[in-house]
């Protein structure tokens, strides 16, 4: 007697829940893949605030005549980058760190840890050498990642540093 291969139920349940499980695990994946996405999204944004207030600095230091970066002019370009990053990720500075106000997409705030002169020549922490005078800056910012439930908003910190050639 042949088996009947149409109406034959064995395994049914077990593929039903194999189904139910590959839904479950294709909506975890979505969920993860949007949320990788939009973190990846708000750390670009961030990434080209900070170039676009490191460049700032430095070309106004150079249009109002600093042509050498040393530690004496350090505290001059320093202030420009301040006024810069400041205005545009709308935080204020209080010493090496940029409090989020109302209306910023940064939940705590974002840390300057470097911010040293580097003449032609010199090694970079890259690991690169410095083509010009110019600032090495590096601050942590911290982006959410999202509401996770019953733990709330989950934020990932990343470290980011540029060059800014004179």
């Amino acid at each position: 007697m042949p088996v009947d291969i149409i109406n034959d139920e064995r395994g049914a349940i077990s593929t039903y829940f194999m189904g139910v499980y590959a839904i479950g695990i294709i909506l975890i994946f979505a969920f993860l893949l949007t949320t990788a996405a939009a973190v990846r999204q708000h750390a670009d944004a961030a990434y080209g605030w900070f170039v676009a207030a490191s460049n700032y600095a430095v070309y106004t230091a150079t249009m109002s005549g600093i042509g050498t970066a040393d530690d004496d002019n350090t505290s001059q370009v320093r202030g420009y980058f301040d006024t810069a990053f400041s205005g545009i990720t709308q935080t204020t500075v209080d010493g090496n760190e940029y409090d989020p106000q109302a209306g910023s997409l940064f939940p705590r705030p974002i840390t300057l840890n470097r911010f040293a002169p580097e003449s032609q020549g010199a090694a970079l922490p890259n690991g690169r050498s410095a083509t010009s005078d110019g600032y090495w800056i590096s601050v942590t910012v911290p982006i959410v990642t999202g509401n996770i439930p019953f733990l709330g908003p989950e934020t990932v910190d990343i470290p980011m540093s540029y060059y800014a050639a004179l």
